[in-house]
């Protein structure tokens, strides 16, 4: 399917463009499968998320990272309503936290699956677990809140390459970002990522025995 398709994303209103490009040699187009343009997405009088845009490129996992409220799973969901037009041949692959309940090694085994999926196709997974999005995820999404209007609206920060995000994030906002825990200010989110999975590792292996 070519062109452009305006997908309704909720049950009540939206405006959302998700466009399915028709391939141009030549053109970065060429590398995108969806590219995802959400103006705005309600639940009724509600403004979950604004102005986000986030492609999803060919062959590669796209992570949505953010904290809680921040639209990462709504934005997935609007995704899913265009893979409804192929669904017994989806180009985008969607996983909304698919390893939160798995122990450590379940863990490595789904994210070595989504590693062999996009040999042939594309992921957008939505994760919690920042160290999982270092590991498998090739461009990363960082989502943040505005509570500005007194309520809790979800939008794209800044979205790029997940080592840019980790260690050079542009924006102010994911600069500070600790994931819902405090850091030294000198500290890059990836070595404060590093330092916790690490303890967290530590943690588990004394309860499992692994």
């Amino acid at each position: 399917m070519n062109g452009k398709n305006a997908i309704n994303a909720t049950l009540t209103h939206s405006r959302v463009a998700i466009e399915q490009p028709a391939p141009v040699k030549g053109n970065q187009r060429d590398d995108i499968v969806l590219d995802c343009k959400v103006k705005e997405i309600h639940y009724g009088d509600f403004l979950a998320v604004r102005d986000s845009h986030v492609p999803i490129d060919r062959k590669q996992i796209a992570g949505f990272i953010g904290p809680s409220g921040c639209g990462k799973s709504t934005v997935l969901r609007s995704l899913n309503r265009m893979n409804d037009f192929s669904a017994t041949e989806p180009e985008v692959l969607l996983m909304d936290e698919p390893c939160s309940a798995l122990d450590p090694i379940a863990t490595r085994q789904v994210e070595e699956l989504m590693l062999e999926l996009k040999e042939n196709h594309s992921v957008a997974l939505v994760t919690h677990n920042m160290q999982q999005a270092t590991r498998v995820v090739d461009k990363t999404a960082f989502f943040g809140v505005d509570m500005s209007a007194g309520g809790r609206t979800g939008y794209l920060v800044e979205m790029g390459e997940t080592s840019q995000i980790f260690n050079h994030p542009r924006e102010q906002v994911t600069q500070q970002a600790a994931i819902g825990t405090r850091r030294p200010a000198w500290c890059k989110l990836a070595d404060f990522i590093k330092y916790h999975a690490n303890e967290r590792y530590l943690h588990s292996s004394s309860k499992t025995g692994y």
